[in-house]
């Protein structure tokens, strides 16, 4: 397969795209080249976004932007959310056998079951 405008792709910026090391500000990433290459077929959701029923969350939102997104959604006369795809730190999350993420966001800032998360 070859990448071109016959091939979509809906892409969230990670921590391995920030620009600058330690700056987790989410319109400062390396997946811009891509977009502007191929602009019909590469979506970047470098801000929270809703698509259909979908939030896109990239690296960088903060608890405050994810909650408002959410609540946005629940009120704003279209149907519910299903699911929530993000890259996120978790607090709690399990890293590795031996790592538990001890920053980012925390659980509560999620929107609660049946709408799933893909982190």
């Amino acid at each position: 397969a070859s990448w071109g405008d016959d091939v979509p792709m809906l892409m969230i910026p990670g921590n391995h795209d920030q620009a600058m090391r330690g700056n987790s500000d989410p319109l400062l990433h390396a997946l811009t080249p891509l977009q502007l290459a191929l602009p019909r077929s590469v979506t970047v959701f470098s801000r929270v976004t809703r698509l259909g029923s979908s939030l896109w969350a990239p690296y960088g939102t903060t608890a405050a932007e994810l909650r408002a997104a959410c609540e946005h959604a629940a009120s704003d006369g279209h149907e519910g959310l299903d699911a929530v795809f993000c890259h996120a730190d978790i607090v709690g999350a399990q890293m590795s056998d031996r790592r538990v993420a001890t920053q980012g966001l925390t659980a509560d800032a999620f929107p609660l079951p049946p709408v799933r998360v893909f982190s």
